[in-house]
């Protein structure tokens, strides 16, 4: 960390000490070489504003509290200014337990692989985020578009988002181009270069659709290696990203 950021950082303490946890006796942050921030999203927001992005780096991990106090969730920087100018995007690898990505539906017994109508979805923007996360760091979330691709069941389309919270796609989480999913759903993050870098300790959704099903979502395995599909009513972890700017 360079002379003026540090400077930078000093000058705001007293502010951002009234955003983290009233036990830390001072913002981690303030050390010479730095990777874990215990910090909350409001606060990350309230220093890229101040100016301060690049004391973050691709790779870091943000240690925010939940909103009941009784868990710290881990937020990865997987991006710098790739979701806009002067923004961070974070990928949560332990928001919640396992989940569904659809329920059953009684013309859809296995649940559907649309992420656009998916109850994963619904569920991350609703209450997902605001019982799990703190309502400042909520409100400190930018809401971002992105593109999906419906699998052919359900046209083949590209279809357009717009969420605070979004589960990654195959080519976001690092994975070449393939048959069932492109760079139309995003380009690779920084942070994704191999498998190790997706190993987050148990198996977790993409939004990416198995093209020729109407049932089947792509996951990634304990190992950071892609699996090919599981039905839509399975449950794997939900590992969501966001946008701080």
């Amino acid at each position: 960390m360079n002379q003026e950021l540090r400077e930078k950082l000093e000058d705001m303490k007293e502010e951002l000490e009234g955003i983290l946890d009233e036990e830390d006796e001072e913002p981690r942050f303030l050390t010479p070489k730095h990777s874990k921030f215990r910090m909350g999203l409001a606060a990350v927001r309230t220093m890229i504003r101040a100016g301060l992005i690049d004391v973050f780096d691709v790779d870091d991990e943000i240690w925010a509290e939940s909103r009941d106090g009784d868990a710290i969730h881990c937020w990865i920087v997987i991006g710098k200014n790739i979701d806009g100018e002067n923004s961070l995007t974070l990928w949560c690898v332990d928001f919640a337990a396992d989940r569904r990505f659809d329920e059953r539906r009684s013309d859809f017994p296995y649940g559907r692989n649309l992420w656009r109508d998916c109850t994963m979805r619904a569920w991350l923007n609703g209450l997902g985020m605001t019982t799990i996360l703190k309502p400042e760091d909520v409100e400190a979330i930018s809401p971002v578009k992105k593109i999906t691709l419906a699998s052919d069941k359900f046209g083949g389309d590209a279809i357009e988002t717009e969420d605070k919270l979004w589960l990654l796609s195959a080519c976001e989480a690092g994975f070449a181009p393939d048959k069932d999913w492109n760079e139309a759903e995003g380009k690779a993050y920084p942070y994704f270069g191999k498998d190790e870098d997706r190993q987050i300790g148990d198996w977790w959704w993409t939004r990416s659709a198995n093209r020729g099903s109407a049932l089947n979502v792509w996951l990634v395995a304990s190992s950071g290696s892609a699996y090919s599909y599981s039905y839509a009513t399975y449950a794997y972890r939900p590992a969501p990203a966001c946008v701080i700017r």
